[in-house]
């Protein structure tokens, strides 16, 4: 392999890299767009029961019980600032 080969290996992978990044972004931002549309008229009846707890240092614990499947899923979000 020349040396000018070599150092146009990187810029094309990189041209590759950026191309293959494009197109998924052109197929997935409209489907989520869609999605997103479709799903506000959907999502306004959906009723999810939870229990919502606030500890005394203040954390606020919120809990959704569905025991349709054996599956335990912990999300922790941080809201500071």
């Amino acid at each position: 392999m020349s040396i000018r080969n070599q150092l146009l290996l990187p810029a094309r992978r990189l041209r590759n890299v950026a191309f293959r990044f494009s197109l998924v972004l052109l197929t997935v931002v409209p489907l989520v767009a869609l999605a997103s549309e479709r799903g506000q008229g959907a999502a306004a009846g959906i009723k999810i029961p939870f229990q919502k707890f606030v500890l005394d240092n203040g954390l606020t614990l919120i809990v959704h019980e569905d025991r349709k499947a054996p599956v335990v899923a912990v999300n922790v979000w941080y809201h500071v600032g």
